[in-house]
């Protein structure tokens, strides 16, 4: 959880995210550091980071490795500027990689259209 402070967040913050993520004590520094740099790779500021992990904790539960395979398929899929989508609906970072694939080869189209529709920007 040091990681969160050298970050930047505010113990209000971290108080405010362990009411709502009880698991937060334990996660490791070095899977919310790697989480912090798979976000910053894809565009993300300090400032969307701040609010994709207030907005959702349960974000820093995932492994690196599973929010890395996500992104991975998200690119794959042809999503750009990844910063905007996560910072407007931080719970995509909740996703399995799998299930949205299986998702979106059944409903590509209207899978399209709903992403698009519910990006605020």
């Amino acid at each position: 959880m040091d990681v969160l402070i050298r970050f930047g967040f505010s113990i209000e913050d971290i108080k405010n995210m362990m009411d709502t993520n009880i698991y937060i004590e334990s996660i490791s520094d070095k899977n919310i550091e790697e989480i912090i740099k798979i976000l910053e790779k894809n565009g993300c500021s300090n400032k969307h980071i701040k609010n994709i992990f207030v907005c959702n904790p349960f974000v820093l539960n995932r492994n690196y490795k599973e929010i890395n395979n996500l992104i991975k398929l998200l690119n794959k899929l042809g999503f750009t500027d990844l910063y905007i989508l996560f910072d407007s609906n931080p719970y995509i970072l909740n996703l399995d990689d799998k299930k949205l694939e299986s998702l979106y080869n059944s409903k590509k189209d209207e899978f399209i259209d709903y992403l698009n529709k519910n990006i605020v920007i």
